[in-house]
């Protein structure tokens, strides 16, 4: 999961700074913000926010062609089958324990609580994925 290495490069890389923690709470708070609202529109918003969480992290691995391949690969696997009523309250408390644990300036607790996240949101999308072939209708 390139997105672990990327936390480790970035420790090392003394690139977890305030104005990163700054940039990734505020998206948080914007991630929030539109997981409280009820409209498609505020969903494609808060999955853009939880999209630029994830790319802000390997940002700060300072690596153009590994931050353009993960770019492509979010855009083409980060679809809303991720989310479902159910899953959203997860997506925000992930990425707020991932944002609590470089606060805390711990790379382990940092790559633990994404990958957490990372578990979780494969599985879930993985079980999204197999609800929607199952309510297709056979031909």
């Amino acid at each position: 999961m390139i997105e672990l290495d990327a936390i480790n490069v970035a420790f090392e890389r003394q690139a977890i700074i305030p104005d990163l923690l700054d940039e990734l709470s505020r998206n948080l708070d914007q991630h929030a913000f539109h997981l409280k609202r009820d409209t498609l529109k505020d969903l494609t918003t808060a999955l853009k926010f939880d999209r630029e969480f994830h790319h802000r992290i390997i940002l700060a691995r300072d690596n153009a062609v590994v931050s353009a391949w993960h770019e492509r690969i979010l855009a083409q696997t980060h679809t809303a089958y991720v989310y479902l009523a159910s899953d959203t309250s997860h997506v925000f408390d992930e990425h707020r324990d991932i944002l609590d644990a470089l606060k805390a300036g711990s790379p382990a607790q940092a790559r633990e609580a994404l990958e957490r996240h990372l578990i979780r949101s494969r599985e879930s999308l993985l079980a999204n994925v197999r609800r929607a072939q199952w309510s297709e209708p056979r031909r």
